[in-house]
């Protein structure tokens, strides 16, 4: 696959969080993961530009994170910073696992039994070369984000559907400043809905 030839695709994962119709809410949002899953791994392997940010995807259940994701999607990046996945739901790193399973860099994972730590429904767009980001709802803890900003550049998002599928996106900030994208109103920290740039350099 090349996006390069294919111009602007979008995925519009999730909307607007919970709807009046709570399972069908879950379904589209299901089937919507399962797309996306299938559309990255279509990619198949690739060698990837070391200077580069690059996408990898898996799908189906992985021994290295046993238990805890059937179907993911996953970012990797060639380099050795810590990818940070916002919630507190869980984060596993593994460090340059290119030799086990073709992968390099750092993969992030998601838990995948529900808690009461959910913050919200990410909607992620690819649009030219770029992630957009909307936060629908945040519920972080005090201070966590903009703790979480200042190490290594590397910034990752994750979000549950159900207790067996789950999706992780990554993203590598060429500038930021938590304080352009969260907005601290309240405790925890709560998102006013803004819309969020991020520049990815994708390479497939």
């Amino acid at each position: 696959m090349n996006f390069n030839k294919i111009g602007v695709l979008k995925f519009r994962l999730f909307t607007s969080g919970f709807k009046s119709n709570y399972l069908n809410h879950y379904i589209v949002r299901c089937i919507s993961l399962l797309l996306l899953t299938f559309t990255f791994c279509s990619a198949g392997a690739q060698n990837y530009d070391q200077k580069k940010f690059v996408i990898s995807a898996q799908a189906g259940t992985s021994s290295v994170v046993s238990n805890y994701v059937n179907a993911a999607v996953m970012l990797g990046f060639k380099t050795s910073e810590d990818a940070i996945m916002l919630g507190g739901v869980y984060k596993r790193f593994i460090k340059d696992p290119g030799h086990k399973n073709g992968h390099t860099g750092v993969m992030m994972f998601a838990q995948s039994s529900i808690t009461n730590n959910l913050f919200g429904f990410i909607e992620a767009e690819y649009m030219k070369g770029e992630f957009w980001v909307f936060s629908d709802r945040f519920d972080l803890n005090s201070g966590y984000v903009e703790s979480k900003f200042k190490l290594g550049g590397t910034f990752g998002v994750g979000y549950e559907l159900n207790p067996t599928y789950s999706i992780l996106l990554g993203f590598k900030l060429e500038d930021y400043d938590p304080r352009k994208y969260f907005v601290k109103h309240s405790s925890p920290w709560k998102s006013k809905s803004v819309l969020v740039k991020f520049m990815a350099n994708i390479v497939l």
